[in-house]
């Protein structure tokens, strides 16, 4: 699954409110664009380090991941 499909089905499912705040400003697209291209950036760093791609992702989710629960 692609990072930006990952980050908007958790986001939908942890924090919709978020979501909707940022649909209704017209920034969700922006925010996700933003926040993918950092997490890939960082992500390209760990894997020259010598880092696998499963340990990149470990390490990154807390980026994106956000887990206050909404609902």
């Amino acid at each position: 699954m692609l990072l930006r499909s990952r980050i908007l089905y958790h986001w939908h499912e942890f924090r919709p409110t978020l979501v909707r705040d940022l649909e209704r400003s017209g920034e969700l697209d922006a925010v996700i664009d933003s926040l993918e291209q950092t997490v890939l950036e960082k992500q390209a760093e760990m894997l020259k380090q010598g880092l696998s791609r499963e340990q990149a992702d470990e390490r990154l989710r807390p980026l994106w991941m956000i887990s206050d629960d909404e609902s």
